[in-house]
């Protein structure tokens, strides 16, 4: 899919992605859908799993291996900017090319964004390998029983599925369209969200909006960058101070997240953000391709994941 919009600032944006849906024989993961780090469990299970399918050397420390720069499993895991690249060239890891989250018991979604595409072979061998770890108690072990493909995309973002024939093909490449921004939109998390304040994890008491906007900004950027191969210059100055004018009306509540074996849980928000003003359109663009690749820490295996409902400007006022 290539994913491209304007952002009323003048800048094209162009995000190409695939999206699938995995369906499984069996219950893989129970309780997926009311627990808010199921996608965590598939992280512990899929991260040996894609090891084992691309490592070539069997050595334990990744980073040290002389070809952490050109290996799949080091790329689709660790994400090290390339030699060449021009930016975040001092950092260990640019965001991970691909998104993932439950989808119930017995099925799995995921993203696959720019290159990473070419990988869903592997990456489907993969999970299923994931898959038998995550069940190893259950009476049968879990198999792949579909695998589905996004066709095409509603206005809300929704997928329209179809059935991906052969498994280890890559989906075709479509694209949709980012519909106009409406008058006033509420964004309602589906997982609780970490993103930062000032340094620190923001609470309730201490969220502002363009803490979550300019996660975005920056996450949308840089995979279109290291993974699409698209290098653009967007105004951020001018993106951040439309994020911090625009009108919202937060009902936002602090979510435990306990993690298994760890003693100091997480913490996240939980709740919906009312947004309208005349900044909207500017960051429409960035807010619906957010709905397809979550924000904020934990994106990658589930956490940060909302939908947009549109709304009339009136109808917000009354909601509020």
């Amino acid at each position: 899919m290539d994913y491209t919009a304007d952002s009323g600032l003048g800048t094209r944006i162009s995000l190409r992605l695939a999206r699938y849906r995995a369906r499984f024989s069996e219950a893989v993961v129970r309780g997926s859908a009311k627990s808010d780090l199921a996608g965590d469990a598939w992280r512990r299970a899929l991260g040996p799993a894609l090891k084992r399918q691309y490592c070539v050397t069997g050595l334990a420390n990744c980073k040290a291996c002389p070809l952490y720069h050109e290996c799949p499993f080091a790329y689709l895991w660790f994400t090290p900017p390339p030699r060449d690249a021009v930016v975040m060239r001092k950092y260990e890891s640019a965001p991970h090319p691909y998104v993932l989250h439950p989808a119930g018991d017995a099925a799995v979604e995921f993203v696959l964004i720019g290159k990473a595409n070419d990988t869903l072979a592997v990456f489907i061998a993969a999970l299923e390998q994931a898959a038998v770890a995550l069940a190893r108690n259950a009476r049968k072990h879990p198999r792949l029983a579909a695998l589905e493909h996004a066709t095409a995309f509603s206005a809300d973002a929704e997928p329209h599925w179809g059935t991906l024939a052969h498994h280890r093909s890559p989906a075709p490449l479509i694209e949709p369209q980012i519909p106009p921004a409406p008058p006033a939109c509420r964004i309602e998390l589906l997982a609780p969200l970490r993103v930062k304040h000032q340094g620190r994890y923001a609470d309730p008491q201490h969220f502002e909006f363009a803490d979550l906007f300019g996660n975005l900004l920056r996450r949308i950027s840089l995979m279109a960058y290291f993974h699409g191969g698209v290098e653009w210059t967007a105004d951020f100055a001018a993106l951040m101070q439309d994020a911090r004018r625009i009108s919202v009306h937060a009902e936002l509540s602090r979510r435990r997240l306990q993690r298994p074996g760890r003693n100091a849980p997480w913490f996240g928000l939980a709740g919906r953000l009312d947004l309208r003003g005349a900044q909207l359109p500017a960051l429409w663009p960035y807010l619906w391709l957010g709905q397809l690749i979550h924000a904020g820490s934990g994106a990658t295996f589930g956490l940060g994941r909302y939908r947009i409902v549109a709304q009339t400007e009136s109808a917000q006022q009354t909601a509020s």
